[in-house]
């Protein structure tokens, strides 16, 4: 059973548009099969496996059976509470974040009120003006929606930028449950998403706190692309205007400024109207956009320049792999083929490293599909002994470089 609900479902709009108003998510939502699949999920990426709440998962893990079927008691009869948050802080992009890393089974909710939330507001959030840390939304598709507007313009383009102050920690619950009765009839979804915004604010480390999140400025967002002639665009807390009339980018953003403060929360000071061009751009989620260039923004740059200085003698090959994933998102839509280029003249020991773990991840791929083709022979032969045969993990190899070789038994066949 897949975790997560695709917003475009077979029976198309009209049928989620009555889920959601007779209130049948809980019927099509929970079941213990559901909370099962959600486990199985969670440990086949190891998203539960963090160094702080390690040992709560194996107790939890130890006694899976009894643990579920109490939580989908909870559930079903409306005597489910939040056990509370294990809170640290982290450093991220120069800014130190408050995380709440919740318990095991406030986690299994947590996924759970994420996929009927998903499933409720994809629709509204996909057309074309939010993004966030949502999947199918994220920040690359929100820099491309961005750049191509910016490009499209045949006249004097003008760019209006306002961030937010303290985003998350400022929305406010009332607003939130507010927008969830106007779209959701359903009242135990209702009580789940008050007890993820028990605190009296939306936390930092919960799956359902991007949706939740973006529902604080729904309405607001609606209205001003009814409103006024610009093009919007919102991740998170960073939003901007686009028009080829300063005047109408002024207008939106007053308005904006006004409807953000009415709800209690504050908008940074440093909120700009400037003509794009390529000598002046706007800076907006790491890049700086003008008219034909776009650059990487100054603070990344030095970023990512540490980051390869501090793991040009990293011994493990597969986390220089996922450095450079990781600082790959920023390169995208971005011509970077000379920084990259300097960058391996200055780190050359680190892009040898990533040249091996690529190099490891083909064999291993190869050799999966090659004895993932024997298994197959083997079990379609009508008569066959026991065999053993080499299979490898997701990685393939070990941190150390040696090869992770594992063994599968296929089961004996009788004579048809």
């Amino acid at each position: 059973m897949n975790v997560g609900v695709s917003p475009k479902d077979p029976w198309g709009g009209n049928y989620v548009e009555i889920m959601k108003k007779v209130g049948l998510l809980k019927k099509k939502f929970f079941s213990m099969e559901r909370l099962v699949a959600i486990v199985e999920d969670m440990h086949k990426k190891s998203s539960h496996w963090n160094k702080y709440l390690r040992k709560e998962w194996k107790e939890f893990d130890n006694s899976i059976s009894k643990n579920l079927q109490d939580l989908y008691n909870d559930l079903k009869y409306g005597t489910y509470k939040h056990g509370g948050y294990y809170v640290f802080k982290k450093l991220d992009s120069g800014k130190i974040r408050v995380i709440h890393s919740a318990s095991p089974r406030d986690r299994i909710v947590d996924q759970l009120l994420a996929d009927i939330l998903e499933f409720v507001f994809m629709p509204k959030l996909q057309r074309g003006h939010v993004y966030g840390s949502i999947r199918g939304l994220g920040q690359h598709k929100c820099r491309l929606r961005a750049i191509n507007r910016i490009r499209k313009q045949e006249k004097d383009i003008f760019v209006g930028s306002a961030d937010i102050m303290q985003y998350y920690p400022t929305c406010n619950p009332d607003t939130i449950i507010k927008v969830l009765c106007k779209y959701i009839k359903d009242k135990w979804v209702i009580s789940l998403s008050k007890e993820f915004l028990s605190l009296g604010y939306v936390v930092l480390g919960n799956i359902s706190s991007n949706i939740l999140g973006h529902i604080n400025l729904l309405d607001i967002d609606y209205q001003i692309v009814r409103k006024f002639k610009c093009d919007y665009l919102r991740f998170c807390d960073d939003t901007i205007f686009i028009s080829d009339n300063k005047q109408t980018v002024r207008s939106a953003i007053t308005y904006y400024i006004q409807k953000v403060t009415e709800g209690g929360q504050t908008v940074k000071p440093n909120w700009s109207i400037h003509k794009v061009s390529d000598k002046n751009m706007v800076d907006f989620l790491g890049v700086r956009i003008g008219t034909t260039h776009r650059k990487l923004r100054k603070r990344n740059r030095k970023e990512i320049e540490s980051r390869l200085f501090t793991l040009r003698r990293s011994s493990d090959y597969f986390e220089c792999e996922r450095s450079w994933a990781g600082m790959n998102g920023s390169f995208k839509n971005i011509n970077m083929s000379n920084l990259i280029n300097y960058w391996k003249d200055a780190y050359p020991d680190f892009f040898d490293r990533l040249q091996w773990a690529k190099t490891a991840h083909a064999s291993a791929a190869a050799y999966k599909r090659k004895h993932r083709k024997m298994e197959i022979e083997l079990q379609s032969a009508k008569d066959c002994r026991t065999y053993k045969i080499p299979f490898f993990g997701n990685a393939g190899f070990n941190p150390d470089g040696t090869m992770a070789m594992l063994f599968r038994t296929i089961g004996q066949h009788k004579r048809c």
